[in-house]
């Protein structure tokens, strides 16, 4: 008796914790497909919801484990049917997070070009590790530069190591300032859009070995704020004022994981994730202040347009900053 009793208690816990998970795997699965006009709360509230939709496909695994365990506890048709919906539901999770884990060959015969970007915490990232994780990249993108830290960069031969840049009049402090830095000549720039907060530029750069110029597109929209909209007007904006034409990267700390709608309108709108062609899996890159808590979300990523190819793709940790970089290696035609 005092077994039988095990088994149903064992069961019923399983059963509710398989109901309750799922649930909330599929609240969290379903905003994949977008924030309905109608949601109570602002889209920037959605967005930060929003930004751990991909704990859906482990939610959804550990749902299928606890409805097997209830199952196989106390067997029951209701018991089966829950099973095989959880199971389902796995599958659909994870074949969301899939392109993620395949990737495609780089094209042979190409001209390489290895990008950086970094968001280094309000000109906080160690000058020196900041100037160690930039040694194999041609082009750097440091978003939350201030000048003081660009000032400490340089005093140790970063100005050397990338003699050509734009990094238009950056801040003292704070978080508002973007820059490119270039081992090669960069032939023009301009603000991208003024209805992004932070500094976001397109630059062309002169690559040897191509016959038109690569532009190279550094972005740091604005983060979600509780109760407002616009982290979703500047995500909107930004992708409103991207250039369409001749070989292209756009990169920076977006403040947007890749399960964002707004991000998949810009896989959807041409633009190849890095990840993906790399067949590098889950790349979370903030937070990152702290090694001993790993980081948990998506928001700095590399996207190419057609014509270029990521071959590779690592991140980079730098002490003071709260982010990871990423580092990708990119084939330029072939």
């Amino acid at each position: 008796m005092r077994t039988t009793g095990t088994r149903d208690q064992l069961a019923k816990a399983a059963t509710v914790g398989a109901v309750s998970v799922a649930a909330l795997s599929g609240a969290l699965g379903s905003l994949r497909l977008g924030w309905p006009s109608w949601s109570p709360v602002s889209s920037d509230t959605m967005a930060m919801v929003g930004a751990f939709t991909d704990a859906a496909a482990p939610g959804a695994a550990l749902s299928a484990v606890l409805s097997g365990v209830a199952l196989a506890a106390r067997p029951g048709r209701g018991r089966v049917v829950l099973a095989a919906l959880c199971a389902g539901a796995t599958v659909v999770a994870a074949a969301g997070l899939a392109p993620r884990f395949s990737s495609a060959p780089a094209p042979a015969g190409g001209t390489e070009v290895t990008v950086l970007t970094l968001n280094v915490r309000l000109g906080e990232g160690d000058p020196a590790a900041v100037l160690e994780a930039t040694k194999e990249a041609d082009v750097v993108v440091l978003a939350e530069v201030t000048a003081p830290q660009v000032e400490a960069l340089d005093r140790l031969g970063f100005a050397e190591r990338f003699p050509h840049r734009h990094e238009g009049r950056l801040p003292a402090e704070g978080g508002a300032g973007t820059g490119v830095w270039s081992r090669w000549p960069v032939t023009s720039t301009a603000r991208l859009t003024r209805a992004v907060s932070h500094q976001s530029w397109t630059t062309t750069i002169a690559v040897p070995g191509l016959e038109e110029p690569l532009t190279v597109v550094a972005v740091h929209p604005a983060r979600p704020y509780h109760g407002s909209d616009r982290w979703l007007r500047e995500q909107r904006a930004l992708h409103a004022a991207l250039p369409t034409s001749g070989p292209r990267v756009l990169l920076g700390d977006f403040n947007a994981v890749a399960s964002h709608p707004t991000q998949r309108a810009l896989r959807a709108d041409g633009w190849s994730s890095a990840v993906e062609q790399t067949g590098a899996g889950w790349v979370p890159t903030y937070p990152a202040g702290d090694p001993r808590v790993p980081p948990l979300i998506d928001i700095d990523h590399v996207y190419v347009s057609s014509g270029l190819h990521a071959a590779a793709l690592r991140t980079v940790r730098v002490p003071g900053a709260d982010h990871l970089g990423l580092l990708a290696t990119l084939v330029v035609g072939g």
